[in-house]
C-alpha cells in the first residue's frame, strides 16, 4: 500500500490496516516479546524508584543552596546572607591586619619604593573607596583581598621575594580611602591623585575606569621586574591554591604547549590569561560544545552505571537497556546540578585545573607576561573607551588583533565577592549574582 495513502486514512481504520499487514504485525510481536524478556516489573520499579527519589527528593534538598544548580531556592534574605558571609571574611581580614601590625619584625614589611629585584609574580591590586553611605555599611574588600595574598604568598615562598603586591589608590579623594591607609605599612602604595581632591577628573566613568588600569599597569611595569604582572580588581578575592594553581597551569599548561606528542615552546605565543569569569555563565548552554559534552557524560557513566546495575541487582535484563536510561539518568543528574559546581571539585588538586579560550568579558583578575603588558599599556595608551567599548572588551580583544592566545583558567583562581559598585556605592543586584556559590 501507498505509504502516503495510509497517513492519509483516518486513526481508525489506520490502525485496522496496520493491524491486518503481516510485517507489521510480527515488528509489534517481536518488540512486545522482547520488552518482556528485558523490560520486567523488577526493572520497572527500579528505575521508577531511582528517578522519583534522585529527582524528587535528593537533588532538591541537596541543591537548594547552590547557585547554579536547576534546583536552587533563593531565599528571601539572599543579601543579607551574602553580606553575613563578606562580614565573616571581613573580620579575620582585620584580625589579620592587626596581628601583622602588632609584630615587631615579621616578613611582611614593605618593600623599597622602586626595587628592580626578579621576582615570579607583581600582583596590581586596582581599588577605590566603596563605602556604602546609604547603609554606612564598609565591605573591607581590599583588605580581604591584600591579607589573603600576603598569607598565599608566606606559604608559597618563604623568603618572600617571589611576589610583591602593589596596591593602586585610584579614588579620588584617596586620604579618604581608610583601608588602604590601614596597610601601606607592608605593601607598596600608589596613589593616581596626590592632592586631597582630583582636579579635572574625566567625566565618563568607562574612560575613567581605562585610565586607572593603566596606571596601574604602567606603575607594576615600573617600579619592579617580574616575570608575570597580575592585575586583580579590589573585590577578587584569591582562592586557596592561588599560586600552586597558576604556577603549574604556566609552567606546563601555558608556556608549553603539546604537539601531536611533541611539547613546543608557547612562551611567544599568548599574552593573557584570565583568572575569573562568572559562574553564571559557565552552565550548559545549547551551544554544539555543551552538547557534546553532556553526550560524553551519559557515554561514560551510561555503561559503567549499566554494567553494574545488571550484574549486581538484575541479571534478567538487557544491558543495553539498561545502559540507556541509566546514561539518560547520568545526563539529568549532571545537568541539574549544574557545570558551575562540577568545576568546583577541581579546586581540590592544581594537577585538575586546565585552559581554554578567553571570553571576552571581565577582568576581576588577568595575568599578563611581563613584555605582554608593555606592549598592553602602549595599546591602552593609544584608545579611548566608552560605553560600548569598555577596558574589559578592549583588553579582551587586542591579542587577537595581534595573532596571540588569550587564555582563561579553569575553575577560577578568584571569587568575585564584590556586591557594593566601586562607581555608584550600592548594592547591586547584579553584583550579589556574580558573589560566587553558597557554602
Amino acid at each position: 500500500m501507498n505509504i502516503r495513502r495510509l497517513f492519509n486514512l483516518p486513526l481508525c481504520r489506520w490502525v485496522t490496516v496496520c493491524a491486518r499487514n503481516i510485517k507489521i504485525r510480527k515488528f509489534c510481536t517481536k518488540m512486545y516479546k522482547y520488552f518482556k524478556n528485558y523490560l520486567n516489573f523488577k526493572m520497572i520499579c527500579h528505575m521508577s524508584l531511582l528517578y522519583a527519589v534522585t529527582f524528587f527528593f535528593i537533588l532538591p534538598h541537596l541543591c537548594r543552596n547552590m547557585r547554579f544548580s536547576r534546583y536552587y531556592s533563593k531565599p528571601s534574605n539572599e543579601t543579607d546572607i551574602l553580606l553575613k558571609q563578606n562580614d565573616l571574611r571581613a573580620h579575620d581580614a582585620v584580625k589579620y591586619s592587626n596581628y601583622l601590625r602588632l609584630q615587631s619584625q615579621n616578613s611582611f614589611q614593605k618593600s623599597s619604593h622602586n626595587d628592580k629585584v626578579q621576582r615570579e609574580f607583581t600582583i596590581a591590586v586596582i581599588t577605590q573607596s566603596r563605602d556604602n553611605n546609604k547603609r554606612h555599611y564598609r565591605p573591607y574588600y581590599l583588605t580581604q583581598v591584600v591579607n589573603q595574598l600576603l598569607k598565599l604568598s608566606k606559604s608559597f615562598t618563604k623568603s618572600q621575594k617571589s611576589v610583591k603586591i602593589l596596591i593602586c589608590n585610584v579614588d579620588s579623594n584617596p586620604r579618604l580611602h581608610s583601608e588602604v591607609l590601614s596597610l601601606v605599612n607592608y605593601t607598596t602604595v600608589v596613589e593616581r591623585y596626590k592632592k586631597n581632591r582630583a582636579s579635572g577628573l574625566v567625566q565618563d566613568e568607562y574612560e575613567k575606569e581605562k585610565q586607572d588600569y593603566l596606571f596601574c599597569l604602567q606603575n607594576a611595569l615600573s617600579l619592579s621586574h617580574s616575570r608575570y604582572i597580575i592585575m586583580l580588581q579590589d573585590d577578587a578575592f584569591p582562592e586557596n591554591n592561588f599560586f600552586e594553581a597558576l604556577k603549574y597551569i604556566l609552567k606546563y599548561q601555558v608556556e608549553t604547549r603539546w604537539n601531536r606528542g611533541e611539547q613546543m615552546d608557547n612562551s611567544q605565543k599568548w599574552m593573557l590569561l584570565k583568572l575569573y569569569y562568572p559562574e553564571k555563565w559557565q552552565g550548559y548552554s545549547k551551544s554544539l560544545f555543551d552538547v557534546l559534552e553532556l553526550i560524553a557524560v551519559g557515554l561514560i557513566f551510561g555503561p559503567v552505571l549499566g554494567s553494574g546495575y545488571v550484574l549486581f541487582l538484575n541479571k534478567n535484563t538487557s544491558m543495553w537497556l539498561a545502559t540507556i536510561i541509566l546514561g539518560i539518568y547520568s545526563v539529568i543528574f549532571v545537568h541539574g546540578i549544574g557545570r558551575p559546581h562540577w568545576r568546583e571539585l577541581r579546586h581540590f588538586s592544581k594537577y585538575l585545573y586546565q585552559l581554554e579560550p578567553s571570553h571576552g568579558c571581565c577582568t576581576p583578575g588577568t595575568l599578563f607576561p611581563f613584555p605582554m603588558a608593555k606592549r598592553m599599556a602602549r595599546y591602552l595608551e593609544s584608545i579611548s573607551c566608552n560605553k560600548t567599548v569598555p577596558v574589559d572588551l578592549v583588553i579582551s580583544q587586542y591579542p587577537k588583533k595581534l595573532g596571540l592566545e588569550a587564555y582563561g583558567i579553569i575553575p577560577n583562581v578568584v571569587r568575585h565577592i564584590g556586591m557594593i559598585s566601586s562607581l555608584k556605592k550600592t548594592a547591586s543586584s547584579d553584583k550579589v549574582s556574580l558573589m560566587g556559590m553558597f557554602n
